[in-house]
């Protein structure tokens, strides 16, 4: 049942449906049961949405991590951009510490619907990637498309 935890939308489609057939019955029963009904519905869809927003999926905690590494890259923060790349990844942590001091990031995006697979601790992530930069040295500016895989592991820090 992770759908109910993904996204609300099945839930407040269904609330909705069951609310009109409760407004319907009140409007034309006029009794206190369909004013119930109608309560027992809202209680019902707000206590769901709450849950939505309370349980963080492992599919949408990959979501937020990609978010984040995106952020830190559009902030030109290194350290914070070398916090979420393994140490293990060497030529992966050169290439950022070469390349970010020497250029202004303007925009770092997923640009389409990430393809995501968790199995346990690790996820992949596929998605097409953008970045706006300027070079600080000749003020040459320029985007880049590219297909990316990221794959992550958990680190045990939450």
């Amino acid at each position: 049942m992770t759908w109910i935890a993904e996204d609300p939308l099945l839930v407040w489609i269904g609330g909705a449906l069951l609310f009109t057939m409760a407004l319907i019955a009140y409007l034309q029963l006029r009794t206190s049961w369909t004013v119930a009904a109608m309560a027992v519905v809202a209680a019902l869809v707000s206590l769901l949405t709450l849950l939505e927003i309370w349980i963080v999926t492992p599919r949408e905690a990959v979501e937020r991590t990609v978010r984040n590494i995106c952020a830190a890259v559009e902030a030109n923060d290194l350290t914070k951009t070398l916090s979420y790349i393994a140490p293990a990844a060497i030529a992966v942590r050169a290439d950022a510490q070469t390349l970010m001091p020497r250029l202004e990031i303007r925009k770092a995006r997923v640009m389409d619907t990430p393809v995501i697979n968790v199995d346990g601790k690790t996820a992949s992530v596929n998605f097409r990637g953008f970045i706006d930069v300027t070079d600080k040295r000749s003020g040459m500016k320029g985007g880049y498309f590219d297909d990316l895989q990221v794959n992550l592991g958990h680190n045990g820090e939450g």
